[in-house]
């Protein structure tokens, strides 16, 4: 059980944090600098931990368990630990760091604001239900753009390709903001940068406001979550996993590998007419 934790938090390095804990920084400079980029709402101090924490949930979520990463890949499927258990463990290990890096980024992102959690110049302070979401807001998309880049690992068998999936969508999702919702109204209930209901606005935001960001961030979160069981799913398939294929494609390989040992077609299949 030690060599399996060990083995496990291998796979829980620095790299990822550092990613998001970089995306972070660069955010709260801009802010403070009133850089060219301050008008990005996903730079905005109150809304920079469901920027960043995305990006250290891709690169993580794709190194947890790669088939064609993982040195002693017949071993683990030797083993009786099977690779989606594995995987459900190594998540379970990585998930509060991922956490802890969120919420102080959510509290840094208050600290530049106002020390006192005091709103944004010119509007009240914010409520304890607006602290509320600026602490958890970050969980949907986190929890959708790591399932993603954990079905993408799975179905190339290739870390990269999830971390270079991933991180495109966060990029261009993260960009278009709300402008997604604007241009499709449709796509409200799976939008993973949603704007939030107003955040020290003097009136407090109407149930309804409150009701349509609670759903969206469950229909985010869902999505995400079936990613990541269609991932652990294929890494039930042991061909899969060892990059053997279709177990049909396999069939037909040998069929046509003993018809040219043997020069004959195996029972069942028409010969071809002979020439005359």
């Amino acid at each position: 059980m030690r060599i399996d934790l060990r083995v496990d938090l291998r796979h829980i390095g620095w790299a990822a944090l550092a990613a998001g804990a970089a995306v972070a920084g660069f955010g709260l400079a801009v802010y403070r600098w009133d850089l060219v980029l301050v008008s990005l709402d996903a730079l905005q101090p109150l809304r920079l931990a469901e920027t960043a924490a995305p990006v250290a949930a891709v690169i993580q979520s794709a190194f947890l368990f790669s088939p064609e990463d993982e040195p002693a890949l017949e071993v683990f499927l030797a083993c009786p630990r099977s690779p989606g258990k594995i995987l459900i463990q190594r998540l379970a290990l990585a998930a509060p760091l991922h956490g802890i890096l969120a919420v102080a980024v959510g509290l840094a992102g208050l600290a530049v604001v106002g020390a006192s959690g005091a709103g944004p110049a010119g509007q009240s302070p914010l409520s304890a239900m607006d602290i509320a979401i600026l602490l958890t807001g970050w969980m949907a998309p986190a929890i959708l753009f790591a399932g993603l880049a954990q079905w993408v690992t799975q179905a190339s068998r290739q870390a990269v390709n999830g971390v270079a999936l991933g991180l495109v969508l966060w990029l261009g999702l993260a960009l278009a903001g709300d402008a997604l919702t604007t241009r499709f109204p449709f796509l409200w209930p799976v939008s993973p940068f949603l704007h939030p209901p107003c955040m020290g606005c003097p009136e407090a935001a109407s149930l309804a406001a409150l009701a349509q960001y609670g759903v969206n961030r469950v229909c985010v979160a869902l999505l995400g979550v079936s990613l990541f069981a269609l991932g652990a799913r294929r890494l039930q398939d042991s061909q899969a996993v060892l990059g053997i294929g279709n177990p049909r494609r396999l069939e037909t390989a040998r069929f046509e590998t003993g018809e040219k040992e043997t020069g004959r077609k195996p029972t069942g299949i028409p010969s071809e007419p002979r020439s005359l």
